[in-house]
């Protein structure tokens, strides 16, 4: 149809250039799987574009992969510019993946000015002079590095930038490098091999509103969980250790509307009697959920949703959940 504003491919491994050429010409949103490959098919994307996503943009060449390795790094990161310079101008949204030829922090400069998401996936370290390149407009960025980060300055940060996702899979801690994170965000997502030592704790943002650890094993003691950012009101905790107690939850941010708890935890009646009163949202992802009829009765009544794992769930238990809020 001429006036599709939102197209999506969900499977294919190339697209023929006479397919781009007949693009509707009002488009906005396209996307393409990971494995479809385009070369001078940029040409034809609609001006009035503004979302493209595709994971896979990475080597965009009609030479086979095996002679892209044989060519000269300084080559094939000039070849990558001249394609990044070919994403329409008028994209706000963008996903892709930085060939591991490319010269980063040369090719990030070359994106459209005005892009307000940005999803990036890298095969080296994310480097300050990298981030100091990216548009000034992004507020939500997404960053996955193989390697470990170098040491990131604040204030290389786009000064609008409230929300980010960033992981590594760099497993060696002694890599880790300072990460300091900019003072506007209100959302942050951190990847397993992220290092939560107490200086990272205490230097988080304190206008943090979201949060999602991906790797919380570290949160072993009360005095580590009440170093999270107290005006969070959504909380994701994956991979908690066992020693996470009743005490833990107890100092959990008082304002929380939702909480998620993944890991091999116990959850016990005491538990859910020290759970912020203010939660509407309740997700308990452990193998071993105690929960008789007394702590469900003890949940906060201002639920309207909650996820729990059970072995066995009985009526009697089923009763207990708190009514819904009126």
């Amino acid at each position: 149809p001429r006036g599709l504003l939102e197209f999506r491919m969900l499977q294919g491994t190339a697209v023929q250039e006479k397919s781009m050429q007949n693009l509707p010409p009002g488009l906005t949103s396209l996307a393409f799987p990971r494995h479809v490959a385009l070369g001078s098919e940029w040409q034809w994307l609609p001006p009035s574009l503004t979302k493209y996503q595709h994971s896979g943009l990475a080597i965009i060449s009609d030479a086979p992969k095996h002679e892209l390795m044989a060519k000269a790094q300084s080559e094939n990161t000039i070849r990558f510019i001249a394609h990044v310079l070919e994403i329409p101008r008028s994209l706000t949204y963008l996903t892709m993946t930085l060939s591991e030829y490319a010269n980063t922090t040369q090719t990030i400069a070359l994106l459209p000015p005005g892009l307000t998401y940005l999803q990036l996936k890298l095969y080296g370290a994310l480097t300050s002079e990298a981030i100091h390149s990216l548009p000034r407009s992004i507020t939500s960025l997404v960053v996955r590095s193989r390697d470990c980060w170098q040491e990131i300055m604040a204030e290389a940060w786009p000064p609008r930038l409230t929300e980010l996702t960033i992981s590594h899979k760099a497993t060696d801690p002694a890599k880790a490098n300072p990460l300091n994170l900019p003072r506007t965000l209100q959302s942050l997502w951190l990847g397993e091999h992220v290092v939560l030592d107490d200086a990272f704790l205490d230097a988080l943002p304190t206008g943090l509103q979201k949060m999602s650890l991906a790797n919380a094993t570290s949160l072993k003691t009360p005095e580590k969980v009440v170093r999270l950012p107290r005006n969070v009101t959504s909380l994701a905790l994956f991979n908690l250790p066992p020693s996470f107690s009743d005490l833990c939850i107890a100092h959990l941010p008082n304002g929380l509307t939702a909480l998620l708890l993944n890991g091999p935890i116990s959850i016990s009646d005491a538990c859910a009697q020290n759970l912020p009163r203010t939660l509407t949202d309740l997700t308990i992802d452990s193998s071993t959920t105690l929960l008789t009829h007394v702590g469900l009765a003890a949940l906060p009544p201002s639920l309207l949703y909650l996820g729990l794992w059970y072995t066995a769930f009985s009526l009697s238990v089923a009763s207990a959940l708190p009514p819904t809020p009126v």
